[in-house]
């Protein structure tokens, strides 16, 4: 019978990083029970209005709207809960600092949610087809708060079983990729049924879409190699 060795010097567990990561999950949740307290149908509008194409206005006017404190808090929970996950992919293939991590992951969400609607502005400005455009914004914002709902009950379970870090890694970009293509999908039905031509749509892809996801890449591949 083999005895057990004693380890001359214990090793302290780093459980730290877990508190956070469990604290900044508990405080999406209470974002969003907010967002339900301000109004108790905001998120059974953000459900049923994700998928629409038509009438998303009038149901969002009776229901919720979109400049209400119930959606403002739902999209909070959004940028928090997507930069949680990213922090939980990120940490694990970049070797940078914990605060270069963190303020990366913080500036992501941001950075996309100002292409998504200085696009919009930018393509509204040229056309001068403001007015007609304006659901476009408001499909981003839906969306943002829909995707939301689901990475913040992604990111609990993500913490809380970090050994399935690869499955849940999968499901994450599922999640922004279904999020990018609903959002295309959605924006371009609007503009065509607005009346505004298809070469302004055409141009809107070329310019605001196509262009700084080459560009983000470009640049994210030449990165890292270098990390």
């Amino acid at each position: 019978m083999q005895s057990a060795t004693v380890p001359i010097n214990l090793e302290i567990r780093d459980s730290n990083n877990y508190l956070y990561l469990l604290i900044c999950c508990g405080f999406s949740f209470l974002i969003l029970g907010l967002a339900r307290l301000s109004n108790p149908k905001a998120l059974k509008t953000i459900v049923s209005v994700y998928l629409k194409s038509e009438g998303i206005e009038q149901t969002l006017k009776e229901n919720m709207r979109i400049n209400s404190t119930s959606a403002v808090l739902l999209n909070v929970s959004y940028f928090l809960s997507f930069s949680l996950c990213l922090h939980l992919l990120l940490s694990k293939t970049l070797r940078l600092a914990p605060l270069e991590i963190l303020l990366l992951c913080a500036a992501i969400p941001f950075s996309i949610f100002t292409l998504e609607t200085f696009g919009i502005v930018l393509m509204g400005w040229i056309t001068g087809e403001k007015k007609r455009l304006g659901g476009l914004i408001t499909n981003v914002i839906i969306g943002n708060a829909m995707n939301g709902l689901i990475l913040c009950v992604l990111s609990l379970i993500w913490v809380m079983n970090p050994n399935m870090s690869i499955f849940f890694e999968w499901i994450f970009l599922f999640v922004i990729s279904q999020k990018l293509f609903i959002r295309i999908t959605k924006n371009s039905m609007i503009v065509l049924s607005n009346g505004v031509s298809w070469y302004y749509l055409i141009l809107y892809f070329c310019t605001l879409e196509i262009l700084p996801l080459l560009v983000a890449y470009y640049e994210v591949t030449k990165i890292l190699p270098e990390i």
